[in-house]
């Protein structure tokens, strides 16, 4: 990491975010981002009609009308299962647990696929059912992360990295 901030890398961990114009301020964001997956949880449409209320409830917020975005958070909440961070301006969706056949099931997660492999990757090519069991899996290792079970956690991600021949960062 030193080696990279001497030659004007600098990284954002928690954002995300690098730069390499030699600065080390990365500034608020202007707008707020969706964090994490909404996969099986939001439509497209959902997700348009999410971030809108997001920055209303910001804007609100700003101009000190409080009853307002206080109403728009608790829509945000209950209407969609969406948790806001105002100190880092994102948004994320709740995960949702349900009683299945084969016992518990995640909808949703933390973890999206990389919009940085090619189109032709089988992150992208894929059939739909698999998508939608590595993003079961990932949920439910989020959830054991989140109870501070990592045996079990770990366990979830080698065997998704050994079913699916896939990697993580």
């Amino acid at each position: 990491l030193a080696a990279l901030n001497q030659c004007g890398v600098f990284l954002h961990d928690k954002r995300g975010e690098w730069r390499a114009d030699g600065k080390n301020h990365f500034g608020r964001r202007s707008v707020y981002v969706r964090r994490g997956s909404t996969y099986g949880l939001l439509s497209d449409d959902d997700i348009i009609a999410v971030s809108t209320m997001v920055e209303d409830r910001s804007y609100a917020k700003k101009r000190g009308e409080f009853h307002i975005s206080d109403k728009l958070g608790h829509i945000l909440k209950t209407k969609y299962r969406v948790q806001v961070d105002d100190k880092n301006r994102e948004w994320s969706v709740e995960n949702i647990v349900e009683e299945g056949e084969n016992g518990k099931v995640v909808i949703g997660g933390d973890y999206v696929p990389s919009p940085l492999c090619n189109l032709d990757d089988p992150t992208h090519t894929m059939d739909e059912e698999s998508k939608t069991l590595i993003a079961q899996r990932l949920a439910e290792r989020s959830l054991h992360r989140k109870k501070r079970d990592y045996t079990m956690a770990d366990k979830i991600l080698d065997e998704v990295m050994t079913q699916y021949s896939t990697d993580f960062f």
